[in-house]
């Protein structure tokens, strides 16, 4: 059996609202981000370079957790990783994220993200232990 090809259909009201972004257009790729922005982007990505961080981020988030607390790792977090790569925590402070970037004539896509701890175990992991045999 031959394998159908997909081809999406864009009209042309789909195209005007939503370009195609230019990818070598570096002032259009910055102008929406402030300096501190760039400067954290520049951070994270050089940190995210250091394999034995990448290899060991649990463990030293969990010993800093230990060490420095809760309250101090996420601000930490916030501001570094998580502040880079997540619009805001909630409804209500993403949306000057947004607001930035549509009058950069950058889209969004909104997407929900929850993080596990692996501490519990999800419903249907549960319900499939204590169901009967």
């Amino acid at each position: 059996m031959e394998a159908t090809k997909y081809e999406p259909h864009i009209s042309s009201n789909a195209i005007l609202l939503n370009p195609m972004p230019i990818f070598d257009d570096a002032q259009a790729a910055y102008e929406s981000k402030s300096t501190p922005e760039l400067l954290r982007a520049s951070l994270v990505f050089n940190l995210c370079r250091l394999q034995p961080l990448v290899q060991h981020g649990e463990g030293l988030l969990k010993l800093s957790r230990r060490v420095l607390g809760d309250r101090f790792t996420d601000y930490i977090l916030q501001q570094t990783m998580f502040g880079h790569f997540c619009a805001g925590i909630d409804e209500k402070s993403i949306v000057p994220t947004i607001q930035r970037l549509e009058r950069a004539g950058i889209g969004s896509i909104l997407d929900f993200a929850a993080e596990d701890d692996g501490a519990s175990e999800d419903s249907d992991t549960k319900s499939a232990k204590e169901a009967p045999s």
